[in-house]
Formats: structure tokens, sequence, C-alpha cells
């Protein structure tokens, strides 16, 4: 998957500046429409690479910020999530392998993924500012707000997974 990001990551600049290049020698607006529109999905992609690299390793699962919710479990069972969690993809399925990991590394990683999805859709919102130098407002905020609604079901996963994964690590020790 992190593959898949690095060739979206090239790709969108490379469509970005060929974009940009071709506004400025043919002088046709449809170029200058798409560059900051390419260029938005570079950002997107780039910034979501960033935030996972820069996402430290090890976080306190019992910090109030990771631990269960009241509302959450209702939300959930609204959400259905328990249908179609399994269907999304996972940037590294083998570092959710209880085969080959332990449930405290299997925690750990779901504490850094869910904070890389949180952080990646507060910074998807970022690009609505670009209203300010291109107008549009509309087309800035409906992208940005589906880039960033794009994040959340993965931080629901986390969040629905985790409890009973610590749960069941929490049992191991005492038995």
């Amino acid at each position: 998957m992190q593959k898949l990001f690095f060739y979206a990551l090239a790709g969108t600049a490379v469509l970005s500046v060929g974009c940009l290049l071709g506004g400025l020698l043919t002088g046709k607006a449809v170029f200058f429409i798409f560059a900051p529109a390419s260029g938005v999905l570079f950002y997107h992609v780039g910034m979501r690479l960033a935030v996972a690299y820069l996402a430290k390793h090890r976080y306190n699962f019992k910090n109030a910020w990771f631990s269960e919710k009241a509302f959450e479990k209702p939300l959930y069972k609204k959400l259905h999530v328990r249908r179609w969690k399994k269907r999304l993809p996972s940037g590294n399925p083998e570092s959710y392998s209880i085969e080959n990991r332990t449930l405290f590394s299997i925690v750990q990683t779901m504490c850094r993924n869910e904070i890389i999805h949180e952080v990646s859709a507060l910074l998807s919102l970022l690009p609505i500012v670009l209203g300010f130098w291109y107008g549009a407002w509309g087309v800035w905020t409906v992208t940005s707000v589906f880039g960033s609604l794009c994040d959340l079901p993965f931080v629901c996963i986390q969040r629905y997974n985790r409890p009973r994964l610590v749960r069941l690590m929490e049992r191991g020790q005492k038995g």
C-alpha cells in the first residue's frame, strides 16, 4: 500500500507541474483549472505520507485519548462497523497478525494508526483556505471535507477493535 501512495505522489506531482506548464505555454484555461486540482491531490497524498512518517511508534494505550468513550459502543453499533470493517484496505495487514505479533504491539499499531488518521482528517481541511486565492469555495470545501471523511472510517475501526484487544491482553496478563 505504501508503494501505491508513493506512485500516487509522483503521479500527482507530474500532473500538477504538467498542467501548470501547459497553462503557461498555451495560455489555455483548462490547464489552469487542473493545475490547482492536481496540486490538492498531491497535497492530500503527500500529507498522509508525511503524517505516517512523523507519527511516533510508542503510545500509552491507557491514556484518556485512547480509552473507550461511553457513546462509542452505541455509535459503532448504529454505524454497523462490525459488518464493514474488514472490507477497508489496510496499509500493512501483517501489522495486525495475531500469529506474528504480540497483542501489545498490535495495540500500539492501532494507537499509531488512529493518530495518523485523526491528524490526516484535520489536515485534509487545510485546502479550504485556497478559496482565498482561487475563489470557488464550494469546490475546496467539498473536496476537503470528502478527504477528511475518508479517514474517519479508519479511526472508527481502530477505536472499535482496540478495546477488545486490550481486554484480551489484560486477561492474558492476569492468568
